[in-house]
């Protein structure tokens, strides 16, 4: 039950960040037009409107104009991907998420253990690393 929350969790965040993104990407190309709507948040000359505004301007304007929506699209696609296959990097244990099981915390690191945390040199290992 844990961990079906954990990846419900995980989920949703990776979700929002991309409707964030796509939103965001929708109001900056169209110059944050007033026919947008007020804006969540307004910081200076920034308009940050709330994610699921762009869901909404998607279900009044998609059909008629689907061109508008390509860049958001895009952008939402690529963010969606793009964290889901980190998510899976890190849930298998892949590239710098990469974690030294507990019965192994005795052995030597290898090449690229120390590769990903940044502790090999071209003129040798570093030996200890503050912060």
């Amino acid at each position: 039950m844990r961990l079906l929350v954990s990846l419900c969790l995980k989920g949703s965040m990776i979700v929002l960040m991309a409707l964030i993104l796509a939103t965001q990407v929708f109001a900056a190309v169209h110059a944050n037009h007033a026919s947008l709507g007020k804006p969540f948040v307004r910081v200076g000359i920034y308009a940050f409107y709330a994610p699921w505004q762009g869901v909404q301007w998607a279900r009044w304007w998609l059909r008629a104009y689907p061109v508008l929506f390509l860049w958001p699209g895009v952008a939402f696609g690529v963010v969606l991907v793009g964290m889901v296959a980190l998510w899976i990097m890190a849930v298998l244990g892949l590239g710098c998420f990469a974690h030294t099981p507990k019965e192994k915390e005795g052995e030597l690191a290898s090449g690229r253990a120390l590769w990903w945390a940044r502790l090999l040199r071209k003129d040798g290992i570093v030996v200890g690393k503050r912060g």
